[in-house]
């Protein structure tokens, strides 16, 4: 008989743990669904940053180069700079949903010929 009332008192035990384990799961989910989100930003505005850099040294106007590239990573902001015989583009934008106030950077540089 101790049996019977033994496991009549662990009746609900699973259901409770899952209640408790659910919102720790769902938020492990959400923080890696949310840097996979954020990688692919880095990714694209490492991209665009290139995309800047190699337009402008070829002779490219710098508007459109940032026009080009703004299509990869929208409200990014983008800078050039030339230093020496290279041509730096530096490229700013922010995170994409539960990441939105994490700032991201990229900056990349392409050999040119000496500024005209």
């Amino acid at each position: 008989m101790r049996s019977v009332v033994s496991a009549r008192s662990e009746r609900g035990s699973v259901t409770a743990e899952f209640v408790v384990a659910l919102p720790a799961a769902l938020v492990v989910i959400i923080t890696a669904l949310a840097g996979v989100q954020l990688g692919s930003v880095v990714l694209r505005l490492h991209d665009a940053s290139a995309i800047v850099a190699r337009s402008v040294a070829r002779g490219d106007s710098i508007e459109g180069a940032q026009a080009r590239a703004s299509r990869l990573v929208p409200g990014a902001l983008f800078s050039v700079a030339r230093v020496g015989d290279l041509v730096c583009a530096s490229a700013e934008a922010r995170g994409r949903g539960v990441l939105a106030s994490v700032p991201i950077s990229a900056r990349s540089c392409a050999l040119s010929g000496p500024a005209p």
